[in-house]
């Protein structure tokens, strides 16, 4: 976020040149926290609404894995950070065949786009701790989460918000199921 906001202070900083100086109210929005937090959701939200062309060309070159739930016991959670990638510390480029971006989009279903080829897979996942790493993962991008379960939303609270250096090993491409 402090580099939304670096760049946002600067773009302030030419307005007032050229327009003249922010007033009292306007000043104190932008120096709330909250206001930078809420520009970098709006402007994640209409990447993800208008289809950036980098992103929807990296997508297309990447296989799509429908994953579900194979166990009603274990559920993904809904974030407030929709799509979230998973990669090496320093290897966060789209087109990098180990990064998977995952979509949550039932609690016993998410879409996952991995390693290259186009394809579309589908996958049941079983493996509770690698859909608790999963969670982990997605609550960790996100401000809010929700789940079918409090007892999983509860358990998941402290993690939201905290980003995660660490990740699993990347979903399989062949046939199999998942162990994270």
């Amino acid at each position: 976020m402090g580099s939304i906001r670096k760049d946002g202070e600067k773009a302030l900083r030419k307005f007032e040149a050229e327009f003249g100086a922010l007033d009292h109210q306007e000043r104190e929005h932008f120096q709330k926290h909250e206001t930078w937090r809420r520009m970098l959701q709006n402007v994640r939200r209409d990447v993800i609404a208008r289809g950036n062309p980098a992103i929807v060309e990296a997508i297309k070159n990447k296989k799509l894995c429908i994953v579900r739930t194979s166990n009603p016991a274990h559920a993904f959670i809904i974030s407030s950070y929709l799509v979230y990638k998973l990669h090496h510390p320093g290897r966060a480029n789209l087109d990098d065949p180990d990064l998977e971006m995952w979509f949550p989009i039932t609690s016993g279903v998410s879409l996952v786009w991995v390693g290259q080829g186009g394809d579309t897979l589908f996958k049941p996942l079983s493996d509770g701790a690698a859909i608790r790493r999963q969670n982990k993962c997605a609550a960790a991008k996100a401000n809010m989460i929700a789940s079918r379960s409090p007892q999983l939303t509860v358990s998941l609270a402290s993690c939201a918000g905290k980003q995660i250096e660490s990740r699993g090993g990347p979903l399989p491409q062949g046939g199999g199921s998942p162990a994270g």
